[in-house]
């Protein structure tokens, strides 16, 4: 079992368009860590049947590969809205930290020789890793979603179905109801809204956020667990933006990720 001094988040990396928060990391320690990457990854995302981009994503796998072994890290991705689920559904299924994970092998295209494997942590999981209680539950609404083809470039199962969060209460009763850290894509309707209110010009959002496309089965769903759950940090992605965001109401610590290196 790996016992990583540090544990970092990183946000959004869209396949080859962000992977320079990674690709230009260069920690100055060779400690064992633990990389928690937020969602919209972007690895997996193209079918077989396009050849071409499909041979794109092999390599950024491999290029994945070749960073974390340069900096030391073990990767583990939640996966977001804009992800193959055509092809992460069909990963297996292993256990590991006290929870279930999908399990990548990165293999040369050509060769076949495996290079490392990537975990890709499933929705309503809680992992303890190194005494801390993780609590993870990916995806997310595409509010461009009109502008995509379905199984092309977006997938229904971008958002969570009833087993998945039935899975994270039975989880949670599991835990007392407490765990230390949430990640997640996106997250409640709340800090999500004031993640948009704190920015201009939000793409598909626009400069005021409009709360018909911030309201949905998630959102909502994490609305009941800010109730219902003691935790201490949320990290997430998704909005685009970097920043702690506070509640009157809660003084729990909420951040969301996007444009940094990975965060410690």
């Amino acid at each position: 079992m790996n016992n990583f001094k540090k544990h970092f988040v990183v946000g959004d990396t869209h396949g080859n368009i962000d992977f320079s928060k990674i690709y230009n990391w260069k920690p100055e320690d060779k400690d064992e860590k633990i990389l928690f990457q937020l969602g919209d990854w972007g690895a997996i995302f193209h079918n077989p049947s396009n050849n071409k981009d499909y041979l794109k994503d092999q390599k950024l796998l491999k290029q994945w590969i070749k960073h974390s072994k340069r900096c030391n890290f073990t990767l583990c991705v939640i996966p977001g809205n804009h992800e193959n689920y055509g092809i992460i559904d069909k990963l297996p299924i292993i256990d590991k930290w006290g929870g279930k994970v999908q399990l990548l092998e990165v293999y040369h295209h050509y060769t076949k020789v495996k290079l490392g494997e990537i975990f890709l942590l499933m929705r309503g999981e809680i992992y303890i890793i190194d005494g801390i209680k993780y609590f993870v539950m990916g995806g997310a609404n595409s509010v461009d979603r009109n502008n995509r083809i379905e199984n092309v470039d977006w997938w229904s199962r971008e958002l969570p179905n009833y087993a998945e969060t039935n899975n994270a209460y039975n989880n949670f009763k599991k835990h007392n109801m407490k765990v230390d850290v949430m990640l997640t894509h996106t997250c409640n309707a709340d800090t999500v809204y004031n993640c948009l209110s704190y920015k201009v010009g939000v793409g598909t959002y626009g400069s005021s956020p409009n709360l018909d496309k911030i309201d949905d089965s998630l959102t909502r769903f994490f609305n009941q667990l800010s109730k219902d759950v003691d935790f201490k940090q949320w990290h997430f992605g998704h909005v685009h933006y970097d920043g702690i965001i506070t509640h009157l109401e809660d003084d729990r610590y909420y951040e969301s990720h996007y444009n940094g290196f990975p965060k410690e």
